[in-house]
């Protein structure tokens, strides 16, 4: 649904109470002074303040409005109280209000949305020591809880419930200013509670689930002058951050309903890994799910589908910024014993010609590539669109290839550069050379059992069966190794015969 693109801004916005609040000194009104300058990120309009008092050792700021405006919409966000007070030990501690209303507005393709987000911070109190050069502090709640109480699509009120808790918060921040405003995070809390359910025309999503001691630990580097409307110029500013998430057991269950039809699916696992962060002239996200169980049923599955998954993962690294050296890139996902139930392979191998072990596929490549663009950067989007390429490939690494099924295993490495000054050896494509080297275990078992399935034809056995032979060295029973080299010059080798 359109209303949850562009949510980038609240993002944003609802970090400040953890975020911005925590810059504080041994006095209440360092605090505040420190407060609204990392604030001047939102620009001078961005923040407004109804009134500041002080007496006592107390700095009392009240109706603190926020507002921050991108290409998408405008995200508003308002606290009816801050609480600063000294300590008189060098420390200060920091309450709010617990209501933190945030207003999201955003047009989308034409499509007007609006969404009303309250955030309440149940016990919360920070208590902050240090210089306003390095500031330490410790974040305590009872908890924190998101609902959503509008949200309007087009003129239209569209029914749903948000509900997100985060139990026994615990944090420390350090905060560091010089060049660059340096912070590093460690948050924990016992649990994430969360409920979500949204209907539209017929159709209907509902979630509920719960995470068990939810963990972040991160660090950033922003420029001072950082501009928060601006977020695609992060690669540009010199900007470095990373986060990194980790949990215990999860469990989850969701119903989608449409078209008259409901699908239930449960899942739980054991815990996630979860990191991503801006490296150096790019971006890196990584994920790992472990001992994932997954049972779909309704809807379109015509019985029950259950799968567990023994580790799941996906990452990637990226460059996103030009460069006159060549930068790191890099794919990895990885699907281990993934083990299907008894339903699933009675239909895939109703003869029982296939072992129904684990299956497993995980492959890792990894690169080098220069950038002759800010891919982020809409005021080059045009010479993008029009470049035949935005940069070029230096080298390409396959650092793992594993690969089971049906009692078979295939595993790889192999190691490229490449020549971008010579387009023409391989019409068209920069010139490689290096090498790969593949090994497989079991295959002519599996292709034997396949036919017996019916699932390759026989003329079409032959056919493989020759190519096998062509391109690959016997060296034990049923296993076979191909090794493929190419040369300065381009010239192609297989099993050290030289095919090109």
């Amino acid at each position: 649904m359109t209303y949850l693109k562009s949510s980038s801004g609240l993002i944003c916005v609802a970090a400040l109470m953890t975020a911005t609040s925590a810059f504080a000194d041994v006095t209440a009104q360092d605090v505040w002074d420190n407060w609204m300058d990392q604030m001047s990120i939102y620009g001078e309009e961005g923040v407004t303040v109804g009134s500041e008092t002080y007496a006592g050792g107390v700095l009392t700021v009240s109706d603190l409005a926020i507002s921050m405006t991108n290409p998408n919409g405008t995200t508003t966000a308002s606290l009816a109280s801050i609480v600063m007070t000294e300590n008189g030990d060098g420390t200060v501690d920091v309450t709010t209000s617990e209501d933190y209303p945030i207003n999201v507005n955003t047009n989308v393709d034409g499509v007007e949305n609006n969404i009303s987000v309250l955030l309440k911070m149940l016990g919360n109190k920070i208590t902050v020591s240090g210089t306003p050069e390095e500031m330490t502090y410790a974040i305590t709640a009872d908890r924190y809880t998101v609902t959503v109480p509008e949200v309007i699509e087009n003129g239209e009120a569209v029914p749903a419930t948000v509900l997100l808790n985060l139990n026994d918060v615990r944090g420390n921040y350090t905060v560091a200013t010089g060049e660059m405003r340096n912070m590093d995070s460690d948050l924990s809390a016992a649990s994430a509670d969360m409920l979500i359910s949204v209907q539209d025309a017929g159709s209907g999503f509902d979630l509920s689930g719960q995470i068990v001691q939810p963990t972040m630990t991160g660090t950033s580097s922003l420029p001072l002058d950082y501009d928060a409307s601006q977020p695609q110029m992060m690669f540009a500013s010199g900007a470095k951050m990373d986060a990194t998430f980790k949990s215990g057991q999860s469990q989850f269950i969701i119903a989608v309903a449409e078209n008259g039809a409901t699908t239930n699916i449960s899942a739980a696992s054991s815990g996630n890994s979860t990191s991503f962060g801006l490296v150096e002239n790019g971006m890196m996200f990584d994920t790992t799910t472990n001992d994932l169980v997954l049972n779909m049923q309704g809807g379109d599955f015509p019985f029950p589908v259950d799968l567990a998954i023994k580790e799941y993962g996906v990452g990637f690294t990226m460059p996103m910024a030009s460069s006159d050296e060549p930068t790191d890139f890099g794919l990895r996902i990885s699907l281990t014993e993934v083990a299907p139930n008894d339903m699933i392979w009675s239909m895939a191998d109703p003869m029982g010609a296939l072992p129904h072990d684990p299956i497993t596929a995980q492959i890792d490549l990894k690169g080098t590539a220069t950038l002759f663009y800010d891919l982020m950067d809409p005021a080059q989007a045009d010479q993008i669109a029009m470049a035949d390429a935005p940069g070029e490939l230096n080298s390409l690494q396959m650092a793992a290839l594993n690969l089971i099924f049906g009692g078979a295993t295939v595993t790889g490495t192999g190691d490229f550069t490449f020549d971008n000054a010579d387009t023409t050896t391989f019409d068209g494509f920069p010139r490689p050379e290096g090498n790969l080297d593949l090994r497989a275990k079991g295959l002519n078992g599996l292709l034997d059992n396949l036919q017996a399935m019916g699932l390759i034809p026989e003329d079409q056995m032959m056919g493989a069966r020759m190519m096998l032979g062509m391109f690959s060295t016997v060296v034990g029973d049923d296993e076979l190794t191909t090794k493929i080299e190419v040369k300065n010059g381009g010239s192609v080798f297989i099993n050290s015969q030289q095919i090109r």
